[in-house]
C-alpha cells in the first residue's frame, strides 16, 4: 500500500504538470524553454545543448525553428527541483 504522502505528493505533481501543460501545450520552446531552465539568454541555452548538459531532452521539429521539450517533462524536472529530491539525468 502506498502512503498517503506519497499519494498526496503524486497528485500535486499531476496538478502542478496539468497546469504547465494548460499555459504552454505539449510542446515548450523558445524563450519559456530557455527561462523555464534558468538560463539568462538563448546562448547560454545553446551552449548548455551543445555541451549535452541540459537537465532535460530537448529536440528540433523538421520545419520548425529552435528547440523544443515536451512540457510534462519539463513540469516534472521543475517539481523535483522545487521540493529538494535528488534525481540523476542521463540526458
Amino acid at each position: 500500500m502506498i502512503p498517503h504522502s506519497e499519494v498526496a505528493q503524486v497528485a500535486a505533481l499531476e496538478e502542478y504538470r496539468a497546469s504547465l501543460i494548460a499555459q504552454y501545450g505539449p510542446l515548450i520552446g523558445g524563450r519559456d524553454l530557455v527561462r523555464s531552465l534558468g538560463f539568462g539568454t538563448q546562448a547560454a541555452f545553446d551552449k548548455a545543448r551543445r555541451e549535452q548538459r541540459l537537465p532535460i531532452r530537448a529536440f528540433r521539429i523538421d520545419g520548425r525553428r529552435g528547440c523544443f521539450a515536451a512540457t510534462a517533462e519539463l513540469a516534472r524536472w521543475l517539481w523535483m527541483r522545487q521540493f529538494g529530491e535528488e534525481e540523476t539525468n542521463e540526458f
